[in-house]
């Protein structure tokens, strides 16, 4: 018969309020056609690294949710990392399948356009393998 201490109990119920507390819900920023600054940077982290050459390693929950109050005719999504090679998905009305740094752009993904109105979840992951320091911001073009 298997026993179980309450020792043991206490510390996994204590670890996994620690990780529930300090996953959190994600920071949610209202952007209007108008922003000031411009950039405006909407989040600084820490990405999840991996060495998956695919979007599969993504956090389970967004990094950052924007809801954009209006249409924007002429905005940019910029995802700047020093090192590593970012992974950036954006989720909502205009949505933005798994897009990857490469060698050459010096750890920086910019996707411009027109944003309809509404609510974009951000994912943001690297491909090295370790975490990797990032800056998400938006730009008018």
């Amino acid at each position: 018969m298997l026993k179980i201490r309450p020792g043991i109990i206490l510390t996994t119920i204590a670890a996994m309020m620690f990780v529930t507390a300090a996953r959190g819900n994600p920071k949610v920023v209202q952007v209007a056609p108008t922003f000031e600054p411009d950039p405006l940077e909407l989040t600084k982290g820490t990405s999840i690294g991996s060495s998956s050459n695919n979007c599969a390693n993504l956090a389970s929950e967004p990094n950052i949710v924007v809801q954009l109050t209006q249409d924007i005719s002429s905005m940019r999504f910029i995802l700047q990392s020093a090192v590593g090679q970012p992974i950036l998905k954006i989720d909502g009305p205009n949505s933005i399948p798994c897009l990857m740094a490469d060698g050459f752009s010096g750890g920086k993904i910019e996707v411009p356009g027109y944003w309809s109105q509404g609510t974009y979840s951000i994912y943001i992951g690297d491909r090295a393998s370790g975490p990797q320091d990032y800056t998400l911001s938006i730009s008018s073009q």
